[in-house]
């Protein structure tokens, strides 16, 4: 299973160390779940983003995939709309509702693996638990899932959320390919 996420990401920073440069960014990104030894976590297939200095940072010492793309993402009271080379949403925000075991699934990932072609990587991210509001009269259009020639890539739900203070642990190796 592959999924899609945009969202506005900021005060980037480890703990007890103040925020990043690259403290405010839109990123776009596509992932699948992954069990590595008994431990859930995420891939991702890329990580894109609007912002050069930060892909610079994630790609050169997280190995993380991150690229270049102009991403915008507004929101105006109720409505929401993102929009890049492969992706576009357009909706409304509607109220909070409780998350399914299905949505806790896709979003409560607390690990996240990356690899550099000759080793494999663990990063550990904290925050509070995701809130989420419902989004209706969605219209969706993305082709993120053609550039990594993954088939059956569809659209099925989505769901915002006000920003989250995210705070993670510097990535371990667990392997060498």
């Amino acid at each position: 299973m592959s999924v899609f996420r945009c969202k506005k990401i900021s005060n980037v920073r480890f703990p007890y160390l103040p925020k990043l440069p690259f403290a405010s960014l839109e990123e776009l990104n596509l992932r699948t779940y992954v069990n590595f030894k008994g431990q859930k976590g995420i891939f991702f297939f890329t990580l894109d983003s609007n912002h050069l200095l930060a892909n610079f940072i994630a790609r050169n010492f997280f190995n993380l995939p991150y690229c270049y793309r102009s991403i915008t993402v507004n929101r105006n009271k109720n409505l929401y709309s993102s929009s890049s080379e492969d992706f576009k949403l357009n909706a409304r925000i509607e109220g909070l509702f409780k998350k399914s075991e299905f949505v806790n699934f896709l979003v409560e990932r607390y690990f996240l693996f990356t690899d550099n072609s000759k080793s494999v990587f663990r990063g550990q991210v904290f925050h509070r638990p995701w809130q989420f509001h419902s989004m209706n009269e969605i219209e969706c259009f993305e082709t993120l899932h053609q550039r990594f020639n993954i088939v059956g890539g569809e659209y099925h739900s989505a769901f915002y959320s006000r920003e989250l203070d995210v705070y993670f642990k510097t990535f371990e190796k667990l392997i060498d390919l």
